[in-house]
């Protein structure tokens, strides 16, 4: 049994090349996709995924994989928990890892809108919670780090990835690329998993289109009372309550052009830079949205 874990990063197309992944016969991803049993956390990691908390539990969420060539895990905290890493590689040294990365800015946006519009989480505008949003109840594995920002710094992730894994068993891909031709991006995924691609249709799903508390009292409300037994309610019924209390709005609001190269070069520039260096990987696409 072959495993893949996708792990990372949040707001970058995971759910996607997840999802594009889940289709294929061959691989199996669990009931709950993001168990994060590897994880440095305890109950909740980040905003709203959810911790398998024992091996047997790890597991049995696998239960229904048992004709499957792979097992896919989609925990997306693994990126930036070095212990993680670690520990998946001591199970599964020759384990496939999985990393979707996105322009900076734009997918700490994208986690903001999240975090403001569907968890109910922020209540200031966008510039606030970059310069001044540290949180705890939002921190990674419990640290009161500026979520948007630490999740939007790869360089030293990605490094550690590579430092456990080896290039070779390290899938790199860019957001931009996979949405600009994405039969090109999923056939080469399938040919680094060994996976048939004739088996599939090589068309990235549309996950996580922007979204909206209905009723933003109310959904708070909801997510603290359900959010400890989210993960033992049957899927019918998770379905039912993400219809009441979620709405889809299409696109989502633009973000100013001249606050996002202020916060590109405040915030992520020497990351980029250090991140195109570490891969040999041309990042001009994105340096090019700020000047």
């Amino acid at each position: 049994m072959k495993r893949i874990f996708l792990v990372g990063a949040p707001k970058a197309g995971t759910t996607s090349v997840a999802d594009f992944l889940a289709r294929h016969p061959d691989v199996c991803p669990g009931r709950d996709k993001e168990p994060n049993y590897f994880s440095d956390v305890s109950g909740r990691a980040g905003s709203g995924t959810r911790v398998a908390p024992t091996w047997r539990d790890y597991e049995s969420n696998y239960s229904d994989c048992l004709h499957t060539q792979s097992r896919l895990d989609a925990s997306t905290t693994y990126l930036y928990c070095d212990t993680a890493l670690d520990r998946i590689a001591g199970r599964w040294p020759d384990a496939r890892i999985l990393v979707v990365l996105r322009e900076p800015v734009s997918r700490a946006y994208s986690h903001y809108l999240m975090d403001r519009d569907v968890l109910g989480q922020e209540d200031r505008d966008f510039l606030w919670a970059m310069d001044r949003s540290y949180h705890s109840r939002h921190g990674f594995h419990g640290s009161p780090v500026n979520p948007y920002i630490f999740a939007s710094t790869y360089a030293p992730h990605v490094e550690q990835v590579l430092r456990t894994f080896g290039r070779d068993t390290v899938r790199i891909m860019l957001f931009e690329d996979l949405i600009a031709d994405p039969a090109r991006g999923l056939l080469e995924l399938c040919r680094f998993l060994d996976l048939d691609s004739s088996r599939t249709t090589l068309e990235l799903p549309e996950s996580n289109t922007f979204r909206s508390l209905r009723f933003r009292r109310l959904g708070r409300l909801a997510r603290g009372c359900l959010g400890p037994v989210r993960n033992t309610m049957p899927p019918w019924l998770q379905k039912m309550a993400r219809a009441v209390l979620v709405r889809h709005q299409g696109a989502k609001p633009a973000l100013d052009a001249e606050l996002r190269a202020e916060l590109y070069h405040r915030y992520f520039e020497a990351d980029v830079d250090a991140l195109g260096e570490l891969l040999d990987l041309d990042l001009s696409r994105w340096r090019t949205l700020y000047r």
